[in-house]
């Protein structure tokens, strides 16, 4: 992944429009809820220096979570296992959360299975690459009111 950072500000700045992107492809646009009110940034730190990042963002009832990164060096080592449930708290009215990777990204499909996440559908980015959809249903009754906590070392 590489972003410059002119998009990281963008992003920090900009709420996410209701882009055929964004939602699953069964969805008609007409009837997609309003934008979400923010974008949530969570980062792991250590030594002041940040090893780990997740954003989301939420469109009516699902939780849109993207672009989970860790350091090299910290990989395998609980950093994504720690910011994964983060985000997820930080959205206490989502019933359903849906991630998205590549075909070839095996740690993630694995690290999301892992945690309760089913894939649902494939869609070709590509002639090479194909995104793997996750999702994962939050248990009626249940909700992540407790806020995020800054996940670091």
């Amino acid at each position: 992944m590489q972003q410059t950072l002119e998009e990281l500000e963008h992003d920090f700045e900009h709420v996410p429009v209701n882009a055929p992107s964004l939602l699953p492809a069964d969805r008609d646009l007409a009837a997609a809820p309003a934008a979400p009110a923010r974008i949530v940034f969570l980062k792991a730190v250590i030594n002041g220096k940040i090893i780990g990042s997740i954003r989301g963002y939420q469109l009516g009832d699902t939780a849109y979570l993207s672009r989970m990164i860790v350091h090299p060096y910290f990989r395998r080592r609980g950093v994504g296992r720690r910011l994964l449930p983060e985000i997820e708290k930080a959205f206490p009215t989502a019933r359903r959360f849906e991630a998205n990777t590549g075909h070839q990204s095996k740690r993630n499909h694995y690290q999301l299975t892992q945690l309760g996440y089913r894939q649902f559908k494939t869609e070709p980015l590509t002639p090479t690459i194909t995104l793997v959809y996750f999702e994962k249903l939050r248990p009626a009754g249940t909700s992540g009111s407790r806020p995020p906590i800054l996940v670091s070392s």
